[in-house]
C-alpha cells in the first residue's frame, strides 16, 4: 500500500497489552476491542481511515443479521496524494468467518455498495466551510 495507510482490526485482550507505539486499542461498539493503525493522525491517514472504519463497522453490524459468525476482521485504506489531490484510494479486506464463502463475499459486496463514506466520496460530496470564529487578543 501507498503512504497513507489506515487500518482498523479486531483484536483479542491480550493483544492489546502488545501494542505498537502507532497503535490505538480501543472499546468498540461493535466488537469488544478494536486497534487503529496508522503512522500519524495526518487528514490523509484520516480521511483513509474514514473508509476502512466505515467497511468496518457495517461488515460487523450486518454480519450477526445474516448469521455470519466474525472471527477476525481487519480493513486496511491507502492511497496518495498530488498537487491536484488525492491519486485515488485503495482498500484492503481481511476477514476470518466459519461461514461459507459465498454468503461472506455477498456480505462484503453488499456493504461495499451500502457504505456511506465511500459512497460519498464516489459521488464527489460537497465540502465547505459553514462558519468561522476567530478569537485574538487584539
Amino acid at each position: 500500500m501507498g503512504s497513507y495507510s489506515a487500518t482498523i482490526r479486531t483484536v483479542d485482550d491480550g493483544e492489546a497489552d502488545h501494542a505498537s507505539p502507532s497503535t490505538l486499542v480501543l472499546d468498540h461498539h461493535r466488537t469488544k476491542r478494536a486497534a487503529i493503525d496508522m503512522e500519524v493522525p495526518s487528514g490523509g491517514h484520516l480521511l483513509h481511515l474514514a473508509i476502512a472504519g466505515c467497511l468496518f463497522n457495517d461488515i460487523l453490524r450486518e454480519a450477526p443479521l445474516r448469521g455470519i459468525s466474525i472471527d477476525h476482521l481487519a480493513v486496511s485504506a491507502d492511497g496518495n496524494f498530488d498537487e491536484r489531490g488525492s491519486t485515488g484510494i485503495r482498500y484492503q479486506i481481511d476477514i476470518d468467518s466459519p461461514a461459507a464463502r459465498t454468503e461472506v463475499e455477498r456480505l462484503v459486496a453488499d456493504m461495499e455498495t451500502d457504505a456511506t463514506i465511500p459512497q460519498a466520496l464516489r459521488n464527489g460530496a460537497t465540502v465547505e466551510r459553514a462558519d468561522l470564529k476567530i478569537s485574538t487578543g487584539s
